[in-house]
């Protein structure tokens, strides 16, 4: 069964002996200069790749919570910053994370995300202050490739990783290939598309999940 797998560069691409994955990055993560307005109280991260352009290792010596939002960018900041404690929302959103950084706290919260994030978002969360680490550049060559594979039906599954991806290929999707979203922000770029499942787990866990279950189903 091949299933093309369309994740941004850099990304980790799973192994499953049963499944054959053919990963094409169609973005490119850029770090971009960025300042801290304040020394956080709560800290938030919506991505590995939050994680890994982040320059203020001090703020982890002195912020009483961070969070990310979900068990990839927990394990980037265990990583790359040794955060002891991290917390995760039970359901692996940004919305979720955010309703629980909320709840516990309001006051010096920070939230760090993508410029595509940010510009989607950026009037939704008045009570955070945004800021933004990295940039999604668009691999043209690998973008003009995957909608020509998408147009012929040369795979039976594609799992879709990003609203933004979503955004670039949904008009090459066909009824001949099964779609797999990370997420609801995702499937919501997805509106119109037919034949599409979401994952309950929204990381790439939850997607090999119903993947198999889907494989099973077939």
């Amino acid at each position: 069964m091949k299933v093309l797998l369309l994740r941004p560069e850099g990304s980790e691409v799973p192994q499953d002996p049963e499944v054959e994955i053919v990963n094409i990055p169609v973005l490119k993560p850029i770090c971009i200069p960025h300042t801290l307005p304040f020394m956080p109280k709560t800290i938030g991260f919506t991505s590995v790749n939050a994680v890994k352009c982040f320059n203020y290792a001090e703020v982890f010596e002195k912020v009483n919570e961070v969070y990310a939002v979900g068990p990839s960018t927990a394990n980037a900041l265990k990583d790359i910053f040794n955060v002891k404690q991290v917390i995760v929302p039970e359901t692996f959103t940004v919305d979720s994370m955010v309703q629980k950084m909320l709840r516990n706290s309001r006051d010096k919260t920070i939230l760090v995300r993508s410029s595509v994030g940010y510009k989607r978002d950026k009037e939704k969360y008045p009570q955070i202050t945004q800021i933004v680490d990295y940039d999604l550049l668009i691999n043209e060559e690998n973008l003009r490739k995957t909608k020509q594979l998408l147009s012929d039906c040369t795979f039976n599954y594609v799992i879709i990783t990003s609203s933004l991806i979503a955004t670039l290929v949904k008009d090459s999707l066909r009824e001949c290939t099964t779609v797999v979203s990370i997420g609801p922000s995702t499937t919501r770029a997805l509106e119109g598309v037919n034949n599409i499942y979401e994952a309950r787990e929204h990381d790439m866990n939850g997607i090999f999940i119903l993947l198999k279950e889907l494989l099973r189903d077939d």
